[in-house]
């Protein structure tokens, strides 16, 4: 239904990612032991994102890529520990429990879709060199360490001894924002798919800032244009595959207040102030 009525649609490595199968592989240390229904549960996931990868309508960015290929190595990773503690070679399959070696399939097959989900993902990435992209990246990013709204996800995602540091959501709300200025004579109207909340905040937040009155002068042109495409933002249901909540602008921005407090609010004009040479240029382009 996104796909038909929203063009071009921009995933979010969490649409077609592993949910939280990091978080359930890397807590368990045996076949044995894993869930088989969440393993299952991924691997109906991934085929439906991988036919949604195929569709010509849907655009990715490099850092989503790179951030799938890095899954792919992670699991694979993961998937050799689990032979070495269950003893697995090609000389011992035959031996071991249908369950084990059930629970094994099933991770080849995700391995294997991740692999295939990281080579469509290359082919639909849209790779910017704008420079008002590039600033769109910059100021994002300085919201974001003013309002705090994105949340550490490092353990989730495996990563307990160091803190993973990285900008994807960023740089996918500043290509949204771009996508939306660069569709403004079209018919088209954008839409930007995630399971991530933090998509979300990020863009409720910076819409309030680059839609607030006190750049009412100069940003004409991104109001505008945000006007005309109307975009919107889909949140997967974490526990219903295949479907998601629709936000506009409006509702992401009352959702993202509940991420802030009042008192950040109000660093809302200072963070104008610095945006505005950005909003002249950008209208007088």
């Amino acid at each position: 239904d996104i796909l038909r009525t929203n063009e071009p649609v921009l995933l979010d490595t969490s649409a077609i990612g592993p949910g939280d199968l990091f978080e359930h592989i890397i807590s368990h240390k045996a076949y044995e032991s894993l869930d088989n229904v969440i393993l299952e549960t991924e691997l109906k996931a991934q085929e439906l994102f991988m036919e949604v990868l195929s569709n010509t309508r849907v655009l990715t960015i490099p850092e989503v890529t790179k951030e799938i290929y890095d899954i792919f190595l992670r699991i694979t990773k993961t998937k050799n520990y689990l032979d070495a503690q269950s003893n697995i070679s090609e000389k011992t399959i035959s031996g071991k429990s249908s369950f084990l070696m059930k629970n094994r399939e099933i991770i080849d097959s995700i391995i294997y879709n991740l692999k295939k989900m990281q080579e469509l993902s290359s082919i639909s990435e849209l790779d910017i060199k704008d420079s008002s992209y590039k600033t769109f990246v910059e100021m994002i990013k300085k919201i974001e360490e003013i309002f705090h709204i994105k949340k550490n996800n490092n353990i989730k995602y495996g990563y307990k001894d160091k803190l993973w540091i990285k900008d994807t959501d960023e740089r996918l709300v500043a290509i949204f924002y771009w996508i939306c200025l660069n569709s403004q004579d079209s018919e088209n109207n954008p839409a930007i798919v995630s399971a991530d909340w933090d998509i979300l905040n990020l863009i409720g937040a910076s819409s309030e800032v680059f839609l607030s009155y006190n750049l009412s002068k100069y940003n004409n042109k991104l109001r505008d244009s945000l006007i005309k495409t109307n975009p919107a933002v889909y949140i997967l249901d974490d526990k219903n595959i295949g479907w998601a909540k629709k936000f506009s602008l409006q509702t992401a921005k009352e959702k993202a207040r509940n991420a802030y407090n009042c008192s950040i609010r109000k660093r809302i004009e200072s963070l104008s102030e610095d945006f505005k040479p950005f909003f002249e240029e950008l209208n007088n382009q």
